[in-house]
């Protein structure tokens, strides 16, 4: 398959992640001599559980060749990488990096926190959170956490504003009935 070819496919396939890694790999991974084309394979082979494979590729990107303004995504992409593969010290550096190289998305602020959560450190998360809510994105999602972390700490009161925060902007989110509920039920016993 030639260079030309391969492109052309994998924008035909550009929504489905196993059929652009098989495309990849029948044509090579010498036919990849950008960045960003190792970027994108990279992406795939993390929607597909590659990682090991994926962390290769991204080794092999320079970042120097990276536009500064686009840096935040690379990192965050390494940080998703090692959230995914349970690697939660590499994957919290990465996101670190993300949200330091000024990135206005709430994805890394979410990631980040969830690393907190499972480190306990509910304070710094709900801090991690907040700044969240400055960028764009999730923002239903980033009150939905906010909402979880102030019930982990037994403030029912703070966690059911900021779950009917989520609700507002997204009255299906995924769990958020079933939590203000949870939340309500817990109010009442205290």
């Amino acid at each position: 398959m030639k260079k030309k070819e391969l492109k052309l496919k994998l924008e035909e396939y550009s929504n489905y992640e196993f059929s652009s890694l098989a495309l990849y790999n029948k044509a090579g991974e010498d036919l990849l001599n950008s960045d960003f084309e190792l970027f994108c394979f990279a992406n795939d082979l993390i929607n597909c559980c590659k990682y090991s494979h994926a962390e290769i590729v991204l080794k092999k990107i320079n970042t120097k060749n990276i536009p500064k303004d686009h840096l935040w995504e690379f990192y965050q992409t390494k940080g998703f990488l090692y959230f995914e593969w349970g690697k939660y010290k590499k994957a919290k550096g990465n996101f670190l990096k993300s949200i330091k190289l000024n990135c206005n998305s709430t994805v890394p602020h979410v990631y980040l926190s969830n690393i907190l959560g499972k480190e306990e450190k509910v304070l710094e998360s709900i801090k991690v959170l907040k700044e969240g809510l400055l960028k764009n994105g999730d923002t239903d999602e980033i009150y939905f956490n906010l909402g979880t972390r102030y019930a982990i700490l037994g403030d029912y009161q703070k966690s059911l504003e900021y779950l009917k925060e989520c609700q507002k902007l997204d009255p299906n989110f995924d769990n958020v009935e079933h939590l203000l509920e949870d939340i309500s039920h817990c109010i009442e016993i205290i």
